[in-house]
């Protein structure tokens, strides 16, 4: 489980980028297509409660250079009214519970459709180097990642919850104490922690789907297993992912006004899952192709 090898299969596969932003740009479109139903509340109830103007804000006291309690306010500010458009009183999302929960549920089912087809593709290159098609196995694998996706939709929804009160949580804590510069970053350091703490528990759960021909569920079990018999080095290494993660699509999403994001974002997907890929091969002493020509032997 090694960052400096998934970098370099991460270069050496730098055209696999090309067809997860194709995915992307295809899943854009569907929940355009959906979003008259599910998403207009939402945009109507910030468009209400000023939520544009408030971003707006916060961008222009970054490219001010203002001082970081200015800019926390402003964070602070956005959080405050995305609170007030799911459960103010003038947010429309108020009157609803549907609406965000078919939202949820939809968002999730075409957001994560591609994961077991990336794998396949992955696992085709690392073992035989062969290259496959990712769109072409997103139609093949469809009705088996559907059902991986609901399965996996009940567990990121139980994790992701422990992990808004956890924030919360901290947040209520940090703000008694006279560290009001330092929230933002304690908060974003918990929260790096736990999403590595998350990620351990499925970090070979699709390899174990696609490559070990597990059923879900036993795949989970063994992906858990996976995950904490290795816990010392799959911890602190996720942690770096995230963090390279992050401050990688912070930093452009800043330099280029969003323009950027459009390469980082299917860079990250494809960085992260080849780096659960190389933990699977790793851990279960299995032979793969870093590129076109160098065997690694992970026994």
């Amino acid at each position: 489980m090694s960052i400096k090898i998934s970098l370099k299969m991460l270069f050496n596969r730098f055209e696999m980028i090309g067809e997860i932003l194709l995915y992307l740009v295809i899943f854009a479109v569907l929940l355009c297509s959906l979003g008259a139903i599910y998403i207009q509340p939402v945009i109507q109830s910030a468009m209400d409660l000023g939520l544009v103007q408030t971003v707006t804000d916060f961008l222009t006291s970054i490219l001010t250079r203002s001082d970081l309690m200015t800019i926390y306010e402003k964070v602070k500010d956005i959080l405050d009214t995305v609170k007030h458009i799911f459960v103010g009183e003038e947010g429309l999302i108020f009157r609803t519970v549907i609406v965000p929960v078919l939202f949820f549920i939809t968002f999730n089912l075409f957001a994560n459709m591609y994961e077991l087809p990336l794998c396949k593709v992955l696992e085709g290159r690392m073992s035989s180097n062969a290259k496959l098609s990712l769109m072409g196995n997103v139609i093949s694998l469809s009705g088996r990642s559907a059902l991986y996706v609901l399965v996996k939709l009940l567990f990121t929804a139980i994790t992701d919850a422990i992990i808004f009160f956890a924030m919360w949580g901290s947040y209520k804590l940090l703000r008694l104490s006279s560290l009001n510069l330092m929230i933002p970053f304690v908060l974003l350091l918990i929260f790096f922690v736990l999403i590595s703490l998350k990620r351990c528990f499925i970090v070979t759960w699709i390899q174990n789907i696609v490559i070990g021909k597990r059923k879900i569920f036993p795949a989970f079990g063994m992906s858990v297993k996976d995950g904490f018999g290795h816990f010392k080095t799959a911890f602190p290494r996720y942690f770096i992912c995230w963090l390279i993660i992050y401050v990688a699509n912070g930093l452009m999403g800043l330099l280029t006004f969003g323009v950027g994001l459009i390469v980082t974002i299917p860079t990250s997907i494809l960085f992260l899952k080849i780096f659960e890929m190389t933990a699977y091969y790793t851990w279960h002493n299995m032979r793969f192709y870093l590129d076109g020509n160098t065997i690694i032997d992970a026994k």
